[in-house]
């Protein structure tokens, strides 16, 4: 289950099962993979990561984070992330990450990647897109390098989730 819905959608779905937990959605990793695909920035993603070290980790979070810079859905994912943020039936929901890498028995990514609140539809698939170039943020590489992280699991699912008014 954590291998399609990363470590903290997994979580959540299994909290869901005992508890009241707010409404949510996971957008999967395969529209991770299908994005970067369609905005064809998968080989240069690679190629980067390819050649990543401890000393050029501020250069390499630089080129991929703008590899992101001016991409998009294509039109099926977009009407699916579409149709099922609208099914949350909230003004704003948050758009959490969700790495496949996340959380396991040796790695905590606690903090890592982005996560955006209070986040209307109208801006929710740049959003994802932030949280997909938050994987390659200069502290997640570095973490990535210190942990021999391999890039065939570096994939990223998001959750989107209704907000909750905090009470005083």
């Amino acid at each position: 289950m954590k291998n399609i819905f990363g470590g903290k959608g997994a979580s959540l779905m299994l909290l869901d099962k005992y508890f009241n937990v707010p409404k949510f959605i996971i957008i999967t990793y395969d529209f991770y993979e299908r994005f970067i695909k369609y905005n064809n920035i998968e080989d240069k993603i690679n190629n980067i990561l390819n050649n990543l070290d401890i000393n050029n980790l501020l250069d390499s979070s630089n080129k991929l984070k703008s590899l992101f810079i001016n991409t998009d859905f294509n039109n099926i994912d977009k009407e699916k992330i579409f149709n099922l943020t609208y099914s949350i039936k909230s003004k704003t929901v948050s758009v959490r990450s969700s790495a496949i890498v996340e959380d396991s028995k040796k790695n905590s990514w606690a903090g890592h990647f982005d996560s955006y609140l209070n986040v209307n539809i109208s801006e929710i698939y740049s959003r994802i897109i932030g949280v997909y170039s938050s994987l390659f943020n200069e502290r997640a590489l570095r973490y990535k390098i210190n942990n021999n992280i391999t890039n065939d699991n570096y994939k990223m699912s998001v959750i989107i989730q209704k907000m909750i008014a905090s009470t005083n």
